[in-house]
This record gives structure tokens, sequence and C-alpha cells, in this order.
């Protein structure tokens, strides 16, 4: 019986706490909490907010399942365009279009009668920022095989190409006339 009645009393107590922080007229919202590299971090601080001086309209918000007004749909920001129904994020910079496209980085480094890496892989299909950087005192002439990309690179400058999916399969790189000191392959472990 002692159990029981323990029970209860802790039963009572934790909802007799259930709202204790609630004052009227003010809204709270959950502590917010994260986990880091080490475990759970502090809750984050509530936020300030301003008391209204206007007068506020009585609530027409419809009533959920435990009697508590159910939260209205927030109007998107002033000045922020809401096209289709897309959120307010999305109508805005950072919004939907002007997202950067996949692009995978491929970099040549000429000099010393040499390109290194001599092979660099990435996935088929992706876009691939190709960049020649020349370490030499001599202007270099530089082609991808099979793909009809073909530029110089002035002394000590990088020149960059973006080339659209490729492809799988071995590109050469050719540097002037010598015939494949490097390779592009398309399809392989990417970034080896």
């Amino acid at each position: 019986m002692i159990c029981v009645r323990t029970l209860l009393v802790l039963l009572v107590v934790a909802l007799a706490g259930c709202g204790a922080e609630e004052r009227a007229g003010e809204e709270r919202a959950p502590a917010a909490t994260s986990t880091g590299p080490t475990g759970p971090t502090a809750p984050a601080p509530p936020e300030a907010t301003e008391p209204s001086s206007a007068p506020t309209a009585p609530s027409s918000a419809t009533t959920g399942p435990t009697g508590a007004a159910a939260p209205s749909p927030t109007p998107p920001p002033a000045g922020r365009a809401n096209p289709g129904g897309a959120s307010a994020e999305e109508g805005g910079v950072g919004g939907a279009g002007d997202e950067k496209p996949i692009r995978q980085p491929a970099t040549f480094t000429v000099g010393a009668g040499a390109v290194v890496p001599s092979s660099i892989s990435v996935a088929p299909f992706l876009a691939v920022s190709l960049t020649v950087v020349n370490a030499d005192e001599a202007v270099h002439r530089i082609r991808l095989a099979g793909t009809g990309v073909a530029f110089e690179v002035a002394p000590g400058e990088a020149e960059t190409r973006v080339l659209p999916g490729l492809k799988a399969g071995r590109y050469a790189l050719g540097v002037d006339s010598r015939a494949a000191p490097a390779v592009l392959v398309v399809g392989g472990q990417a970034g080896g």
C-alpha cells in the first residue's frame, strides 16, 4: 500500500508541475538541446519577446484533441515572394533555383616536364571542374582527348574548364605535343 501511495504522490507532483512555467499571456517554446561530439549540450536560452502594445484579436484557431488551441500557419515575411505555395525560405536568397550544381574537382599541375598527378578518378555523369596549374615559365597548350576541350595556360597561372558529365572511360590529358602524360579516369573510384 505504501508503494501505491508513493506512486500517487509522485504522479500528483508531476502533474502539478506541468504548465507551471507558463504565466498568463506568455508562451514559451520548449528548450532545444543538441548533441555535440562529447554528448548533450545545455539547452538554448529562451528567446526574448517584446511585449506588444497593440490589442490582440481573439484567436480563431481550432482546438486539437487535447483541447489546446492548434497553431495557425504563419504567413511569409513581408517582401518575400511565396510563389506556387513554396515555403517562405524558398522565395528569398538561398531559396529555390540558386543552388550550385555538383562539380567534381580535378586539378593537374604541369611543371618540370611532368604532370602531377598522373591520374585523377571521378564519377561518371557528374560535371567535372578541370583545373590545370602551370608551374613552368612557358605557355602550355592543354587538350583533353575525346571531349573537344583545348586551352592554353600562361606561366604561373591556372585555367579551369567545367566539363559536362562524361561517360565512363579514360580521357588522356595532352600537354603541348606530348601524348597523354596524364589521364582523367571517369568511372573509377572518385578522388584517386
